[in-house]
């Protein structure tokens, strides 16, 4: 599609080439220590992608990921791409809890509204270039980077330890945890305000969930 918009052909040999790099991109600098952070966590870290999941397994794992994952998730299974409901309801079913218990991390405006439209409270990574709609609701976590918006989530060291599921996507150019999958977390109780820093809203107070 994308060739014929700028009116040039593509050899097969140039789109199994695409594929191979699509599935051998490097993540931002700050991921991997990000998310081993969050292994260490009761968060539940999971890659949900719109490809089937062998070429999500393949992306995490050359990216030098994977290990920081429970669990990769394909929308494929339901038959709907993100950004449609159906995906974001699987993670939900998959641990046994409700969607609005799971949050979406991405980089991109249409996984964040398909998330918030789902059901799902979302924080947004305003990587360069990357923007949020101006319609509809507003995710309440805005950060520039992976690392910075997973602190909007996590429990402190204050809180008593609950069970979490997440699930994570990838973002075009680089692996990230943002659109092959979407990171998210199962609500937490918390006192007072959320963190510091980042532009996001006051987030109303949840009850906490579990996962099995």
């Amino acid at each position: 599609m994308l060739a014929q918009r700028v009116g040039r052909s593509v050899s097969d040999e140039q789109m199994d080439e695409m594929v191979y790099r699509m599935e051998s991109l490097p993540p931002h600098p700050e991921v991997p220590g990000a998310l081993a952070r969050l292994r260490e966590t009761p968060l539940k870290v999971v890659a949900l992608v719109n490809s089937p999941r062998v070429v999500g397994e393949a992306q995490l794992t050359n990216a030098g990921i994977r290990d920081n994952f429970h669990d990769v998730i394909s929308a494929d299974t339901v038959r709907h791409l993100k950004p449609s409901r159906e995906p974001h309801r699987s993670v939900a079913d998959e641990f046994g809890l409700d969607v609005s218990d799971i949050r979406l991390v991405a980089a991109h405006s249409w996984d964040i509204s398909g998330a918030l439209a789902a059901g799902c409270p979302a924080a947004f990574v305003s990587r360069p270039g990357m923007v949020l709609s101006p319609l509809g609701d507003q995710p309440d976590i805005v950060e520039r980077n992976i690392a910075g918006s997973s602190t909007g989530f996590l429990p402190r060291t204050s809180d008593s330890p609950r069970s979490q599921a997440a699930h994570k996507y990838k973002r075009d150019g680089e692996m990230d945890t943002e659109q092959t999958a979407s990171l998210g977390s199962a609500r937490a109780e918390r006192a007072g305000g959320p963190p510091s820093g980042g532009r996001r809203r006051r987030a109303p107070e949840v009850r906490p969930a579990t996962a099995g």
